[in-house]
């Protein structure tokens, strides 16, 4: 399995358990939301130069200290299954 389904998996079994779970292999240190400043693409199309917010928003940190929104692991997993589907023709 690929590592973006593992981080999934890891993700909805923590949130489940969430520290009392007890499989070595989950990576999730972490989950909570967090204010996160996120830049707004039409800002820089139609003014010449980036616009920022802040927004909340669910992060995952792993362990190791690395920060994911959980947007950013959800898009990896549709992405891999969008392209395994394709490689099956399904």
């Amino acid at each position: 399995m690929s590592r973006c389904w593992n981080r999934t998996r890891d993700l909805c079994d923590y949130g489940k358990h969430g520290p009392v779970l007890r499989r070595h292999s989950v990576q999730v240190q972490n989950t909570g939301a967090k204010e996160v400043i996120v830049g707004n693409a039409a800002g820089l199309a139609y003014l010449g130069f980036p616009i920022t917010q802040q927004v909340e928003k669910l992060v995952v940190t792993l362990k190791g200290g690395t920060e994911r929104t959980a947007d950013s692991v959800v898009a990896s997993v549709v992405g891999f299954w969008q392209q395994k589907f394709a490689l099956d023709r399904l």
